[in-house]
């Protein structure tokens, strides 16, 4: 039997903390560089009340890396208040 792996793609939501904004993040999430995965779209979007969200694609080249790894490593950036992935699948 042959295992084939593909690769996993992760739609995730970031939401900022109450005194940062997404554009902070945005900016810090665009400097981002991890060999593990590569962002490959990004974008912000209204949620309400004039609080905005950080919307991004990220494509993992090993699936054996794991969607938690990523979420760690979003987590970390300055100004993120949580982490929601929103969809994975293998591409």
């Amino acid at each position: 039997m042959i295992n084939v792996c593909g690769k996993v793609l992760m739609n995730v939501k970031l939401m900022p903390d109450e005194n940062f904004k997404a554009e902070d993040i945005l900016k810090e999430l665009n400097n981002l560089t991890d060999e593990r995965f590569k962002i490959v779209k990004t974008s912000i979007e209204p949620v309400a009340f004039g609080i905005s969200a950080v919307r991004t694609v990220i494509i993992i080249e090993d699936p054996k890396v794991g969607s938690s790894i990523v979420e760690e490593e979003l987590s970390k950036i300055k100004g993120v208040g949580s982490v929601n992935v929103e969809q994975v699948t293998l591409i």
